[in-house]
């Protein structure tokens, strides 16, 4: 039986992506460079809220994907989470939600990528492009921040669904809570409390 997040998360979440694509196709004093295809700026250390990678996970079953994932979830060393975003980034690890250089979850893509936009050369978001330049990030990004204060409002002050964590943790969370193997999603957050905000 499929984890039922409320109508209000998803308006919220479909509302933000929609705002952020808007945004990005505005006017704006300096052209956004980021493209379809583009995946340049896919190395970065993500948090998702519970309820984010719960839909993300629920998409990829429905979309007969989530074993691909959840095999390169398996293989990836955890000690990863204590790793400094910008030594993260650096390693030049790509997202494990691609697919032929793709998002494969791009409809239901967390809102810290669909807020992500640059306006300087997309290669400066590749840490292994080499090249020299000011990497400069889209005020967009702060669709983030609003995203944020409004899932505090979608779920009670007390709701795990709003906790955040590295995005193979929360992935591999929302799995455990799609399948209700609640007490060993406890245990999953006991264990990993300190990755879960």
């Amino acid at each position: 039986m499929p984890v039922h997040l409320p109508v209000l998360y998803y308006q919220t979440a479909l509302s933000t992506r929609i705002e952020c694509n808007t945004e990005a196709t505005k006017s704006w004093p300096r052209t956004v460079k980021c493209k379809k295809g583009c995946n340049s700026c896919c190395n970065r250390k993500l948090e998702i809220s519970l309820a984010e990678a719960i839909e993300i996970v629920t998409y990829l079953r429905n979309n007969g994907q989530w074993s691909e994932v959840s095999a390169k979830i398996s293989k990836i060393d955890m000690d990863l989470s204590l790793v400094d975003p910008t030594v993260y980034f650096a390693m030049g690890l790509k997202c494990i939600l691609l697919k032929n250089d793709e998002c494969r979850v791009y409809k239901v893509r967390p809102i810290a990528c669909a807020s992500h936009y640059v306006h300087s050369d997309p290669d400066l978001c590749n840490a292994e492009s080499g090249k020299d330049g000011n990497y400069e990030l889209s005020p967009i990004m702060l669709k983030l921040f609003e995203f944020n204060a409004r899932l505090k409002k979608v779920f009670d002050s007390d709701s795990v669904l709003k906790r955040t964590g590295w995005l193979p943790f929360a992935l591999k969370a929302a799995s455990i809570v799609i399948d209700h193997k609640f007490e060993s999603f406890e245990d999953f957050i006991s264990i990993h409390k300190g990755e879960f905000r």
